[in-house]
């Protein structure tokens, strides 16, 4: 079962219910200038506790001094009753303007050791974004920013309790910067509660985003437990959504990689295993790459921008199976991030053993085509978005993607509420 539980979050109760100026994106998501720029909006916006300036050494340290001065300073103040916290959220794609509307709620989940249970991951982690945050939770020992799990609702249970009880007035509100619109509420009725818990207890839980703060989560449990001598069973800080909800959001990932191969090498690794289309633009490219993704019988298809050209790489029939086969479960065969990684770029799965390769990641195709063309040693791999159906199935069969495969848009902000777990 995925056990739920209300608590008292900490937040922001007494400027007013407009959270604008004060809340953030989580801190794996904030670019070095949107920090500087939220740390300059307000002297309490929460970036300076999820991702404050300075030195990264430091960030801990600076994190915990900011957040226990806000609590002294009662800037922010826990709850007297705990809650569910319902959120509601209305926005745009990035460069589309189709209205979406998605409607989650923050719970305290409780944690299951990684891979077994009924919560499920989709995306393998790396070890040194794991250090990071389990130094800021070992000592701020609060939860700032959540998971994001989604389940499945195909009777749309959530949708319709959701809708009655929006009817009560917000919390709270909250604009991004982006132009996403948040609206918050607080469920503290027993009877409300007690239909979300019953509503999870039957579900099982997939991670959309936040693997590594769940990991990170387990490993402090761990270490707590440890140290007490059999502490209580741990919980983290999540938003959770259902699959069904329509502004359930996808966007790609796209790839910056930089290696040694020259042209040539680059060249024979791409023909061998890939039918090669160029392609007029950015914009022909990403439409492509969407038709192609719509097909019912398709082909596993990558986009490519290097040597000043842009390309469609589709594979061959005839590629060499082993590459795939013997290093992937076949869940994962067709996924295109995977066959990305199995014909062109296997090397980024460990760079440290490989020198002079690169990895990192962008959901703005723009840009990562900027950045390919001031460096002359990198390649940009652009991706169709993941399918929702495609995360559940990996997720169920206990198989994991590549690193920043999905983009679930958007992210629950930081600084709505926190949870503390001491």
């Amino acid at each position: 079962m995925v056990n739920i539980a209300p608590f008292k979050a900490l937040r922001y109760k007494n400027g007013g219910p407009d959270l604008s100026r004060l809340v953030c994106p989580p801190y794996d998501v904030i670019s070095e200038s949107e920090q500087h720029d939220l740390a300059g909006q307000d002297p309490h916006n929460f970036v300076n506790v999820e991702l404050p300036l300075g030195d990264p050494s430091d960030r801990a340290e600076n994190a915990a001094g900011r957040l226990g001065q806000w609590k002294r300073e009662k800037v922010l103040e826990k709850d007297d009753t705990p809650a569910f916290y319902l959120l509601e959220s209305v926005f745009k794609a990035p460069g589309g303007e189709k209205l979406y509307r998605r409607t989650g709620f923050f719970c305290a989940l409780g944690l299951e050791e990684p891979g077994k249970g009924r919560i499920h991951a989709h995306e393998r982690t790396l070890p040194k974004p794991k250090a990071e945050r389990l130094k800021m939770l070992e000592t701020l020992k609060t939860n700032t920013s959540p998971i994001f799990g989604f389940f499945l609702d195909p009777e749309k249970l959530w949708l319709k309790f959701a809708a009655e009880w929006m009817e009560d007035k917000p919390l709270a509100r909250a604009r991004e910067t982006s132009g996403v619109e948040h609206r918050l509420w607080a469920v503290t009725d027993p009877g409300r509660i007690k239909i979300l818990s019953d509503l999870l207890n039957t579900k099982e839980l997939f991670i959309a985003d936040g693997h590594h703060r769940y990991e990170v989560g387990w490993a402090y449990h761990e270490e707590r437990s440890r140290a007490t001598r059999g502490a209580p069973a741990g919980r983290i800080l999540a938003y959770v959504c259902a699959m069904e909800d329509p502004g359930l959001v996808l966007l790609p990932i796209h790839r910056f990689v930089r290696s040694p191969l020259p042209q040539n090498e680059w060249n024979a690794r791409i023909k061998a295993s890939f039918d090669v289309r160029p392609q007029d633009s950015l914009e022909g490219l990403m439409k492509s790459l969407a038709e192609e993704k719509a097909r019912p019988a398709r082909r596993p298809s990558v986009g490519l921008y290097g040597w000043g050209q842009y390309y469609l790489l589709q594979l061959k029939d005839e590629a060499d199976p082993s590459l795939l086969k013997d290093r992937y479960p076949e869940p994962l065969w067709k996924l295109d991030a995977v066959v990305l990684e199995a014909y062109l770029i296997a090397e980024t799965r460990d760079p440290a053993s490989h020198p002079g390769w690169d990895i990192s990641f962008t959901n703005q195709p723009g840009e990562l085509i900027g950045r390919v063309k001031a460096d002359s040693g990198a390649l940009g791999f652009l991706l169709a978005p993941t399918g929702v159906d495609e995360v559940a199935v990996v997720a169920r069969t206990g198989q994991v993607m590549p690193p920043k495969t999905t983009f679930f848009y958007p992210k629950a902000p930081a600084g709505l509420v926190l949870y503390e777990l001491a």
